[in-house]
């Protein structure tokens, strides 16, 4: 009796779990999930023009280092650095020792041989009334015009001495020969100072040029008076416009890039200081020739035994097309893309979740475009939100929650 009673608990027991675990892959069976989530791009045919980059130096176009052309004791000289200064202006000056005595003594010499001149031209005038009335002789006439023509050279020769003079006086003074900013000051007031003695250095940011050094790959693709772009590291967000001005056909010694100089018009900013500052880091942008075609992010293309295929969706299905591709082109915000041969202009093709589907699937999609912005911020949200699984979902929900792709197409 009592095997009777253990043989029928253990009946029971088994026919309780039999049931429990039924009932729990049967609630399993019912758990249906949404097709994954992609994002998709249109195509279209569009003209790149690749770029490339090269890095320099802003630099004035115009800059000179200021001395004086005699030595001497500095008797003016502003050392205000920054400052700024007019063409023709007065920087410095040396003390002119012996220089004024001898310029006074020029003009009273000058002075003293206009009067005598004066005299003897009267005296020609007179002399030839007389010879011709016959009162005197021809030699007398003579004698007087030489006078006349020694006075006027002896004049002449002062007067060059006279400017000598003055021209030793002027270098003993330092002008700046264009307008612009006192950079740097290398000498102090009443420092006595050689003769071509650094004082300061003078720059004019108006024009400014950057030298940068390009490749023997990309040389060939840069020409004299080409239009480029340029940006700073000071300012990531803004570019200007510059000018190809030269290049060099020969590499330098101790280089392996070819020089060439770039030159762009510098601006002011609201406190008066110039907006490219003399030694910043620039980039300067070149062209290569244009490529035209239509372009997709490497995401999109599938690489499987030396065959490459993208999915470009129909409705909500996917369809897997043959594609060929071409070269890698970095784009704007250095976003890669990459040339693709074998498609039409305003297909959707994938962009993003390509490992996760297959041909003929079902998708969630939502549109973005080539530089990975979505045309409709919140679609993926709706979507997600407005899908309803149905039975026909479930095989693929499956496989987008179990993270598996087919072997044959996931494999880039």
């Amino acid at each position: 009796m009592r095997n009777h009673w253990i043989l029928l608990i253990f009946s029971i027991a088994t026919l309780s779990t039999g049931t429990g675990c039924k009932d729990q892959r049967t609630k399993k069976k019912s758990i249906i999930l949404p097709p994954p989530l992609v994002k998709y791009v249109i195509t279209r045919t569009i003209t790149h023009y690749p770029t490339f980059s090269a890095l320099g130096r802003a630099q004035p176009v115009r800059e000179v280092v200021l001395a004086p052309e005699r030595p001497g004791k500095l008797i003016y000289f502003e050392e205000d650095l920054g400052r700024t200064v007019e063409s023709g202006q007065l920087i410095a000056r040396v003390k002119a020792i012996g220089l004024w005595p001898q310029k006074r003594q020029a003009e009273a010499r000058i002075h003293e041989l206009e009067v005598a001149l004066q005299k003897a031209e009267r005296d020609l005038k007179r002399i030839r009334q007389l010879y011709k009335d016959g009162v005197v002789s021809r030699d007398e006439l003579e004698k007087i015009e030489l006078l006349v023509k020694s006075r006027r050279a002896q004049l002449q020769s002062a007067q060059a001495g006279l400017s000598t003079v003055r021209e030793n006086l002027g270098s003993t003074s330092v002008l700046a020969p264009f307008s612009g900013e006192i950079v740097e000051v290398y000498q102090h007031k009443n420092n006595f100072v050689g003769a071509g003695m650094p004082l300061a250095r003078l720059v004019d940011l108006s024009d400014v040029k950057i030298v940068v050094g390009v490749s023997e790959v990309d040389i060939p693709y840069i020409r004299v008076g080409d239009t480029v772009e340029v940006t700073a590291a000071a300012y990531p967000k803004k570019r200007w416009k510059a000018t190809v001005h030269a290049k060099s056909d020969a590499v330098p010694k101790n280089s392996v890039s070819f020089p060439v100089e770039i030159r762009l018009k510098n601006m002011k900013t609201g406190d008066g200081s110039w907006e490219i500052k003399s030694g910043m880091t620039m980039k300067v942008w070149f062209r290569r020739n244009p490529v035209t075609g239509i372009f997709l992010p490497p995401s999109s293309v599938v690489n499987l035994k030396n065959t490459r295929f993208v999915y470009v969706l129909n409705g909500d299905t996917v369809k897997r097309t043959s594609v060929t591709i071409g070269d890698y082109y970095t784009f704007r915000d250095e976003i890669q893309l990459i040339q693709v041969f074998g498609l039409s202009d305003g297909l959707k093709v994938l962009s993003t979740g390509v490992p996760r589907v297959k041909d003929g699937m079902k998708v969630r999609a939502v549109r973005t475009t080539l530089f990975g912005q979505d045309s409709d911020s919140h679609a993926s949200k709706k979507a997600a939100k407005k899908h309803v699984p149905s039975q026909k979902d479930s095989r693929a929900g499956k496989q987008a929650a179990a993270g598996t792709t087919d072997s044959r197409e996931g494999t880039r």
